[in-house]
C-alpha cells in the first residue's frame, strides 16, 4: 500500500506524519530534477557530495520566512529536515519513481510536529497545506528548469537545428556541460494548483 490513502498518523512526541501524495510527473530524468530543485534555494554549505546545508525562503499567506535545511540527496530520493524555522521538527521527502524512459513521478512525503501551547495546536490542521503549497512552487520552478535543460541535451543530441548555434560556441572552446540555472527563483507565483 503506498500510504496515499491513509489519514495523518501520529506518532510518538507529537509527530505527526502525512501521507503520501503525488506531486506531478516530470519529463526529465531523476538526477537533472534534483540538481534544477536544489538551485530553488541558496546553499549554504556543503559538507558532502550528498549532503548540503540550504536556506529556504517560504511563505504562508502573507508571511514569509526562512529556514535552514540540511538536504541529503540520494539516487532517486532527496530528504529535508528544518534546523531552524517557525515548526520544532519538519521532515520532508521527494522521491522520483521513473514511470517511462525520461519521465518520473513526484511523490513527496512529510512528518512535522506543530509544537506546544494552544496557539500551535491551532494552526496544526493548517500545517500540512502550506508546506505542500511551498513545495509545490519550488517542484514546478524545478521542472521547468530540468526540462527546458533536458529538451535542450536532446535537440542537441539529435543535431536539430536549434542546437546549432550551440554547437558552435562549444567548438570554439565554450564548455559543452549544461548547467542549470534558476530562471527566477521559487518566489514568483507560477500557475495555480489544485490543493
Amino acid at each position: 500500500m503506498d500510504g496515499a490513502s491513509d489519514p495523518e498518523q501520529d506518532l510518538a512526541g507529537g509527530v505527526r506524519r502525512l501521507p503520501v501524495i503525488t506531486l506531478q510527473r516530470v519529463a526529465a530524468p531523476a538526477d537533472l530534477f534534483f540538481e534544477a530543485f536544489a538551485a530553488t534555494a541558496h546553499e549554504v554549505e556543503r559538507r558532502s557530495h550528498a549532503h548540503r546545508v540550504i536556506q529556504v525562503r517560504r511563505r504562508a499567506f502573507w508571511l514569509r520566512y526562512a529556514t535552514i535545511e540540511i538536504v541529503r540527496v540520494e539516487p532517486r530520493c532527496l530528504r529535508s529536515r528544518w534546523l531552524t524555522g517557525p515548526l520544532p521538527f519538519v521532515e520532508e521527502s521527494l522521491q522520483c519513481v521513473q514511470v517511462s524512459p525520461g519521465e518520473s513521478e513526484i511523490h513527496y512525503r512529510a512528518a512535522f510536529e506543530p509544537g506546544d501551547g494552544i496557539w500551535h495546536l491551532l494552526r496544526a490542521p493548517f500545517v500540512p497545506l502550506f508546506l505542500r503549497r511551498d513545495l509545490r512552487r519550488r517542484v514546478i520552478a524545478a521542472t521547468r528548469m530540468a526540462e527546458g535543460a533536458f529538451a535542450r541535451t536532446l535537440a542537441h543530441a539529435s543535431g536539430h537545428p536549434s542546437a546549432i548555434g550551440s554547437r558552435r560556441l562549444s567548438s570554439h572552446g565554450a564548455s559543452r556541460r549544461l548547467h542549470v540555472v534558476p530562471s527566477g527563483g521559487a518566489d514568483r507565483p507560477g500557475p495555480a494548483y489544485p490543493s
